[in-house]
């Protein structure tokens, strides 16, 4: 189902799934880039044109993982997201193993083919994501590289992120800029339906004697 106008559109788990599917089954040179952009992107909750300032050098190994330096635009954060999903990993690892040899060296993570080691645009991304929707059951207005970015924010709420978690990881400089996906979250009232699920109603007489 699709977002109301004026609301935060994210892909259900079901869009997901499909989504991932497709990326996995495309048998074009540029499946493994175009997989790990997908995982990467989702995981870090990058818009498009933060995807192509991602260098080699921002992942580093270290004693509890691989990092990722994200470098955030249009005024918000950089920080550094750990990756704790090891199918991330076997993603980034597939990828890198035949990165030079198809695209030739680059500083990039994720350079265009043919591009002379530049990075790979917003435009191409935004392409590239319409391109494998096509072939999914996912609405026409969430066919954009953006909705991995609101998508994490929700999945983030659902898992149980406080508000101020979510806003560092999405690097937003004010709260009320992560607020807004407060509202799509419905495991964080859990404790409210529970209450209501085990309410029982009792008479004045009770109440007050």
């Amino acid at each position: 189902m699709s977002q109301r106008r004026g609301e935060i559109q994210f892909l259900m788990e079901r869009e997901k799934e499909e989504l991932e599917n497709v990326i996995k089954n495309d048998g074009g040179i540029n499946q493994k880039r175009n997989y790990a952009i997908y995982k990467v992107g989702l995981y870090c909750a990058l818009r498009a044109s933060e995807i192509g300032l991602i260098k080699e050098s921002d992942l580093q190994k270290t004693r509890y993982g691989t990092t990722i330096y994200c470098k955030r635009l249009k005024g918000s954060l950089n920080n550094t997201i750990l990756v704790i999903d090891p199918e991330i990993e076997s993603a980034l690892s597939e990828y890198l193993a035949v990165k030079d040899e198809i695209y030739g060296p680059s500083p990039y993570l994720f350079p265009s083919l043919g591009s002379h080691g530049k990075p790979i645009s917003r435009k191409t991304l935004d392409k590239m994501i319409r391109r494998y929707c096509d072939n999914t059951s996912i609405p026409q207005d969430k066919r954009h590289m953006h909705v991995l970015k609101h998508t994490r924010a929700v999945n983030l709420g659902e898992a149980g992120a406080e508000i101020a978690e979510i806003q560092w990881w999405l690097g937003h400089k004010n709260i009320n800029n992560t607020m807004v996906y407060a509202q799509f979250t419905i495991n964080r009232q859990l404790g409210l339906y529970n209450k209501l699920k085990h309410y029982k109603p009792i008479g004045d007489f009770e109440l007050w004697n």
